[in-house]
This record gives C-alpha cells, structure tokens and sequence, in this order.
C-alpha cells in the first residue's frame, strides 16, 4: 500500500489553526459610552467548580443550571447543536469515572467522564470555554459502549495510577516543552512507529483507551507491553489540535482526527479526545476516549496555542544539543581563563558541583570555593595549563538533560602540551530562564 505522507507542519496544523465562529462576548458597554471592568479569570478552583455545575446539569437533565455567556456555542461529535439535546436526555445516572484537565491560562476546563444510559456506558468527552467566568463553548465527544462492545472500559473503576501524582517544579517542564512532546505520539501514529518519532516514552509508560488497558507497563495481554516499540499502523492523515494544557498537574489535551487507513469502516476515521501525562521531557500516561465517526470530522474550534511543526520540535532538540555541548566547552575555558565569576554563571539558581575537594552548592559558593582551590594550587598557574574536553553523550529530554563527558588537564613543559590528570564528568542539566545550565556536576576519575 502507498501512503501519503504530507509536510509536517501541514500534518500537524490543519485542523488546529482553523477559527471557525468562536463566539466572544462583547464586553458591556457602562454608562458613559465607556467599557465595564472584564471579571478576574477564573482560576483552577473556579474552573473545577464550573465542570462540577456541568457534570451535576447533565445528570439532572437541566442546562439552566449551567453560568452559560450570551450566543454560548455547542458542538457533539464535530456537528453544531442545541444545548439539551442527546446525552442531556438519555443519561441515567453517573459511572463512577471522571479525569479533569484544567487550564488556567487558557480559561479552559476539560474532563473525561463515564455516564450511564441504562445498561450502557457513556464515555464523555467535554471541552468547556469560559471567559468572565460564564461558559462560552461547549464541545464534546461520545461514545457508547454496550455490554457486547470488544473493549470494555475495565480500568476506570478508579483514578488512573500516576495522572493526578503531583509534578514538582525541578520535573515540571514549560507549556512549549509539554506541547512538543505530546505532539511525538501524534508524528508516531503518521509514521507507524514511536520509535522513529521518536516519542520519547517514560520507562513505565502506559496507555488507557476508551477505559482498556492497550499498552505499557502493567498491561495484562503479550506483546502489548512495550508502548514504545508496539507494532501500529501508519496514519498518515493524521491531524491534532491543542485542547487545553494543564501546566500544573502535567498534562496535555489533544483533539485527534486519525484518518481514513480503511482501518475503521469505509469513509471513517477514529476522533479523539487524548490527554498525556508529561513531565521530566517524558510521556508517562496516555488516556483517550475514543469515537467512530466520519473522516470528514473536524474539531471546530480553534487550537489553544500555536501548533508547532515536528520541524520545529527537531530544530529545537538540536539547539539544545549545541548548546548543551557549548556550555561544556565553556565550564573548561572559564576554568583555564580563572574567570570564577563567568565559570559560576555556568550553573543553576540551585546547581551543585561535586568533586575530590567537597561538594558545594550555589553560583556564588561555587565561585568562591574554586577561588580558594586554585589560590593554594600554586603548581597550576595561569597560562600554563588547560582543559581538553571531549567524548560527550548528551539526552536532552523537554527542560531536563543528562551529559556524560570527558576531560584532560594538560600542563605546559617547554612549550609542549603534556597529559597531566584525565577524568570524566555525569551532569543533570536543566534550562533555567531560557538558557541551559548545570543543576549538579559530579567529576570522577578515569
């Protein structure tokens, strides 16, 4: 079979760049012609409150409870309704699962919830914008799922292990950086492989879909175990918008058109709601509500953030690469140079550097305990040695990476270099307002 494989920023930003009627309300006009003071943002606590109000109105079957804006937009499955209609009639009652995605800077509360129809499961999907802390958008995805249904959601009895663990600030990567990564797993399905993507999968890595356990550590069915290298089909159609980014508890919302791989019925395309936990520049869970519908489906609505290219998230990987290696380059020239100052610069608010001589932490302890070093090594003066480095191994994973090198000392006798002492270098790096610094440097021997 020939696949299509199209640019990679048109893969990737089809659908997501597209504004296709979102609503704002206008503010309103105060007396005098001037405009009214716009409402505080609605922060995370607000958001959770509203997708509260929302999962309560849908159960009592009544959309006047919801703090709904003026000309509020609904759409279901990619189509535009009335709000009231479908789900808000034939749920029964509640099924015990629901996953929230909230993002604060965004104004926008996302969740997957499980319904009940009766006898049948109902795996929600929604998507709430608010401004003014009042809904603007309403979007959702469904699937029913049947007592005769292949897959059973037999995992969402209870919260999903790790999703909601929190991120520490070290391991919390920056929105750019969590967008990125996720967007791997999208160019991994175009290609039919993670491995080529490359997605960069943390080592207990798992995947939930539609409530099944489908792959990653723990899953209870052969070969499925390993999510990275699991055999899957190529989508080369494959389109992703940006749904929402919860930066504080690590995750990532994805609206997904899979396309027509003639894999889901004649003219049908998998849709998608996916969340992927991210944080240290790796995927650690990866949780979706599926549904069947037409290959012509679109999200509709417009992408959080701007949709980066994977061009992009490979030019990227490669700067930080470079820089990476010029900051080891430039830890041996300010040594040699005795320039302690500039040489300190080199590492984190709370860098540590460990070595035969102790271990100190801070720039500026840093600084002054190498000035203290190289004033009593009177047999290494100025001018008369230097650092060759070399040898370097650098994983650069998100706003976090690791660095192995090499280094030897050289002295100078009779204007000839001459090895004197070798060792090698393990770093943790991290970026640090913009720039890639040293969060601990540990030098060994040989």
């Amino acid at each position: 079979m020939t696949h299509r494989n199209p640019p990679l920023a048109a893969l990737l930003g089809v659908i997501g760049l597209f504004t296709l009627g979102v609503v704002t309300p206008a503010l309103a006009a105060a007396p005098g012609g001037a405009r009214a003071p716009a409402a505080a943002p609605c922060d995370r606590a607000c958001l959770q409150a509203i997708l509260s109000q929302y999962v309560d109105a849908v159960l009592a079957h009544e959309p006047s409870r919801l703090p709904l804006a003026e000309n509020a937009r609904v759409t279901d499955n990619g189509l535009q309704v009335k709000l009231g209609e479908g789900l808000w009639n034939s749920v029964t009652g509640a099924g015990g699962f629901r996953q929230d995605y909230i993002d604060t800077q965004r104004e926008i509360a996302a969740s997957h919830v499980m319904f009940r129809e009766g006898a049948n499961q109902m795996l929600h999907s929604v998507v709430l914008h608010v401004r003014d802390k009042k809904i603007t958008g309403i979007e959702t995805l469904n699937e029913r799922v049947t007592p005769d249904s292949r897959w059973q959601p037999t995992m969402l009895s209870q919260p999903l292990a790790r999703m909601n663990d929190p991120v520490s600030a070290e391991q919390r990567d920056s929105r750019p950086t969590m967008i990125r990564t996720a967007l791997t797993y999208t160019e991994g399905l175009r290609i039919g492989s993670f491995v080529r993507a490359p997605t960069p999968f943390a080592t207990d890595a798992y995947r939930i879909e539609n409530g099944a356990f489908m792959a990653g550590a723990g899953c209870p069915r052969e070969p499925c175990s390993d999510i990275l290298r699991q055999t899957i089909i190529e989508h080369p159609d494959v389109t992703a918008s940006i749904a929402a980014v919860d930066e504080e508890n690590g995750t990532v919302l994805l609206w997904m058109n899979f396309g027509d791989t003639r894999s889901y019925g004649p003219g049908n395309a998998l849709v998608t709601l996916e969340a992927f936990k991210v944080w240290g520049g790796e995927i650690h869970v990866v949780h979706a509500f599926f549904s069947t519908l037409p290959v012509s489906t679109q999200r509709g609505w417009p992408s959080s953030d701007p949709m980066p290219s994977l061009l992009e998230y490979r030019v990227q990987h490669n700067e930080d690469v470079k820089a990476i290696e010029n900051l080891l380059v430039e830890y041996g020239r300010t040594l040699d140079q005795r320039d302690f100052a500039a040489y300190s610069r080199l590492f984190a608010k709370q860098g540590e550097w460990e070595g035969a001589q102790g271990i100190f932490k801070g720039p500026a302890t840093i600084q002054t305990e190498m000035e203290k070093i190289f004033a009593r090594a009177r047999d290494i003066p100025k001018g008369n040695n230097f650092h060759v480095m070399s040898n370097f191994i650098i994983d650069v994973k998100g706003d976090r990476a690791t660095a192995d090198s090499m280094f030897v000392f050289h002295v100078l006798q009779g204007g000839k270099p001459v090895p004197n002492t070798a060792g090698r270098y393990r770093d943790i790096l991290i970026r640090e307002d913009g720039q890639w610094r040293f969060l601990r440097r540990v030098a060994r021997g040989p």
